[in-house]
């Protein structure tokens, strides 16, 4: 599990809105999330999940951690 920086998130929203996360990892597994929570509160970072993307429109910046599942 690798924390990205200044990830662009409209390949992962149905809307296509550009959006950009300052934050972002991919999980496949349950230790991977345990490990990505664990960072994000270790550097005081708000998270947000993301799943699938076709029920939400992502705002422009993102700051915090973006979990993608």
């Amino acid at each position: 599990m690798q924390i990205k920086k200044n990830v662009d998130l409209t390949p992962f929203n149905t809307m296509a809105t550009h959006s950009v996360a300052d934050h972002y990892c991919r999980v496949e597994t349950i230790e991977q999330l345990k490990q990505a929570v664990k960072k994000a509160k270790e550097l005081a970072l708000p998270i947000l999940i993301l799943g699938g993307g076709s029920n939400l429109i992502l705002p422009p910046v993102i700051s915090g951690v973006v979990i993608h599942i």
